[in-house]
């Protein structure tokens, strides 16, 4: 996938996150792509032509004139841009609300797909039978997982292979385990 491709998909996404974004003042479009533009380049520099450039890959209605929007950011009481030569870079006190802002919003996604995801990992009927004999891998398995993929598998090893014992000792195979 080329490079423009890659960032239209971002943009999209990006913009996706955020209710009614063409419905937004400009003001509002300009400083949200900025940011986008920011954590998505690594470079905490941008320019309008950037930003125009981010409208154009996103296929929004571009303001009229972006220099005039970024001038507006920037000469307020307090400023969402700064001017630094011939470009702009965030504000620090805008750049943290906007990162609280979408870390809040990436750590609800998360954690709802981690919840739903540790959720299916085992069927309800295993998961009642394991309580009594898996109490603790299972309670350390929940906090470690999508933290950690190597404790993760280091539990579901764990717990596959205590299983397995069980399966035998219940079955009394355990002479089978022993000459292994």
């Amino acid at each position: 996938m080329a490079v423009c491709e890659k960032m239209k998909v971002i943009i999209d996404e990006y913009i996706n996150q955020i209710e009614n974004f063409c419905k937004l003042p400009f003001t509002d479009q300009v400083k949200y792509l900025a940011y986008c533009y920011v954590k998505n380049t690594n470079d905490e520099l941008f320019t309008p032509k950037n930003i125009k450039t981010f409208f154009e890959l996103g296929n929004l209605k571009e303001p009229r004139n972006i220099p005039d929007i970024f001038n507006k950011l920037s000469d307020k009481k307090n400023p969402v841009f700064l001017k630094r030569g011939l470009n702009y870079t965030f504000h620090r006190d805008t750049f943290k609300e906007l990162e609280n802002q979408f870390t809040k919003q990436y750590k609800k996604k998360d954690d709802k797909e981690k919840e739903s995801t540790f959720e299916n990992l085992f069927s309800k009927k295993l998961l009642t039978n394991m309580e009594k004999d898996f109490e603790i891998e299972l309670r350390d398995l929940h906090l470690v997982f999508g933290k950690s993929g190597t404790c993760t598998a280091f539990l579901l090893r764990k717990i596959l292979e205590k299983m397995l014992f069980l399966v035998f000792a219940k079955n009394s195979k355990l002479t089978v385990i022993e000459k292994n």
